[in-house]
């Protein structure tokens, strides 16, 4: 399996909250604390996080055996996989290049599985996280463990894109944070539209006019001939206009916040992975605005990447 947890439960109880090595190692790792986060609150969310991993790592040693990724409290919904099933460090360690070489950061103790139950024909693989667990699981098409590619997924950028959700969790900023897990790609078209769909419902904003449009065709050619079609048109390209302005300003942002961190920093692309959009609004108006409204934590991870 992947390694194990990057600190003992010792070193995470005998934590002082001060010791910024013991942060500094755990951000290495893509573990680093969220806007709100106090010590304890940090600490408390590690040990949920220790005790997940540890219970997975058992389990998974069990020859011929079902493990329970997630639960609801009653049973009646639950992910499961075979423990045969674990995908191999190797398969991994492409991505954790990507991922350090962006963003400083490799996710090595997160457990990753192939799911062999039904999928569907396009889906890949994914990440799944619960707030109340801490669990942090790496799900795989079981495609990929000989195959380097499967439709339109590579398998190693699929890898890294996933662990950068895995590490940004945390922050609950979904405005960027489909920017980042995009900026993995190797295609320019992806890296720069991969931040389009944000909201829990953009996907469905988009298929509505994009589906009405062949129905208002087909409709025209053989029902009612004088239906105008430019309406239909005129919704998809709005839509489409709305995706595309709104995504354009989130990159306005970074980039901006991107521009002032190279006069400051080593690696401006750790800082602003570990940022929320507020905070890179921030940042546009000034650094010590930025930097002030940091949690004392937050100021020591942002503070390694200062030159």
């Amino acid at each position: 399996m992947t390694d194990f947890f990057p600190a003992s439960r010792d070193e995470i109880l005998n934590w002082d909250g001060e010791d910024a090595e013991f942060l500094f190692k755990l951000n290495s790792h893509g573990i680093f604390p969220a806007p709100l986060e106090n010590a304890e609150d940090f600490r408390q969310r590690l040990l949920k996080e220790y005790a997940y991993v540890q219970k997975i790592s058992d389990e998974a040693v069990k020859k011929n055996s079902k493990i329970i990724l997630w639960q609801t409290s009653n049973g009646s919904d639950k992910i499961e996989v075979r423990s045969d099933a674990v995908i191999d460090r190797e398969l991994f360690e492409p991505a954790f290049e990507i991922t350090r070489n962006l963003y400083d950061f490799a996710i090595d103790y997160v457990p990753g599985f192939y799911l062999f139950e039904k999928v569907g024909l396009l889906w890949g693989g994914c990440s799944i996280y619960d707030d109340e667990t801490e669990m942090k699981v790496f799900l795989l098409r079981p495609a990929f463990k000989n195959k380097k590619r499967f439709l339109i997924y590579d398998r190693t950028e699929l890898i890294a894109h996933e662990l950068c959700h895995c590490a940004r969790q945390v922050i609950h900023d979904h405005d960027i944070e489909e920017y980042f897990a995009y900026q993995t790609s190797r295609s320019l078209l992806r890296k720069y539209i991969g931040n389009c769909f944000t909201k829990e419902f953009d996907a469905l904003l988009f298929l509505l006019p994009a589906l009405l449009l062949p129905i208002a065709q087909t409709v025209k050619s053989f029902v009612w001939a004088p239906l105008p079609l430019l309406p239909f048109w005129i919704f998809l390209a709005g839509v489409l206009g709305f995706f595309l302005f709104r995504n354009q300003k989130c990159r306005n942002t970074i980039n901006k916040a991107r521009k002032n961190l190279q006069k400051i920093s080593g690696n401006p692309e750790a800082v602003l992975f570990r940022s929320t959009l507020g905070e890179l609004k921030k940042l546009n108006v000034s650094f010590d605005e930025y930097f002030n409204s940091l949690s004392p934590m937050r100021k020591k991870i942002i503070g390694k990447y200062l030159k």
